[in-house]
């Protein structure tokens, strides 16, 4: 069997016998440490050998997130036909960062970005972004949140930079996820100037504690409120009220 093969009937096995499997890792993070150690190779490896060592090595060390009863976070495990799709863009090997390198991942992207725009029922003319996670989604959306705060404030950070910019006083909840927290220091948000405001049971943003604190500071305000806890998948109860800061 070429490469190609292998990948395939090792990964339909693995997809076979998940179900009966028990859910998490049949070894720990230091048992598969040690599988995989090795030196350096000083000689080629056979495509097919390198196939089947990476599925031996590495399929005792995996937690089972397209089992039936996983539960873990907030994950969700790859289904035959998504597996199915991202060999092909793994196959067609292409570089979908312009029109003219790609015109079939820039159609694909365009058309996915319009049915988006129809499940959220937002304007149609709104510009659409894929990223690779929370941290960079979280990025982005405070990135443009920053910049327009400040072009409020005749500050373009865009040409200025940060040094001598307007205060952005920036309010987060206590149970706020880890991913705001790495884009607010990428964004220059040093943790120590983080407003921080008490939460409930749920990890909701208490409305009152926000108002008093945005009471005690004047300037421009950036509140990051949570659509979903993470754990418990409560929303924060000030979306679509503004009395609660102003």
């Amino acid at each position: 069997m070429n490469v190609l093969e292998i990948a395939y009937h090792r990964a339909a096995a693995y997809r076979e016998d998940v179900a009966i499997q028990k859910v998490p890792p049949r070894q720990s993070y230091s048992q598969m440490r040690d599988r995989f150690a090795a030196p350096l190779p000083e000689t080629g490896t056979s495509d097919q050998e390198v196939i089947e060592e990476l599925a031996n090595l590495g399929e005792p060390g995996l937690m089972h997130t397209t089992h039936p009863r996983f539960f873990g976070w907030v994950m969700g495990g790859s289904s035959p036909v998504s597996v199915a799709a991202d060999w092909l863009a793994s196959a067609w090997g292409q570089n979908a960062a312009m029109h003219e390198s790609s015109p079939t991942s820039a159609a694909v992207e365009e058309t996915a970005a319009g049915w988006l725009l129809d499940i959220l029922e937002l304007p149609k003319d709104s510009s659409v972004g894929f990223v690779s996670g929370a941290t960079i989604g979280s990025f982005t959306a405070l990135a443009a949140a920053r910049g327009s705060l400040l072009l409020r404030q005749d500050w373009d950070v865009e040409d200025q930079g940060l040094f001598g910019a307007p205060d952005v006083h920036v309010y987060v909840g206590d149970d706020v996820h880890t991913s705001v927290l790495s884009a607010l220091r990428y964004l220059g948000f040093g943790s120590q100037r983080l407003i921080r405001i008490d939460t409930d049971q749920q990890g909701r943003m208490l409305a009152d504690d926000l108002a008093r604190q945005c009471a005690g500071r004047s300037g421009a305000k950036l509140i990051i409120a949570q659509a979903g806890q993470i754990n418990t998948g409560a929303f924060a109860p000030v979306f679509g009220n503004s009395r609660y800061c102003q």
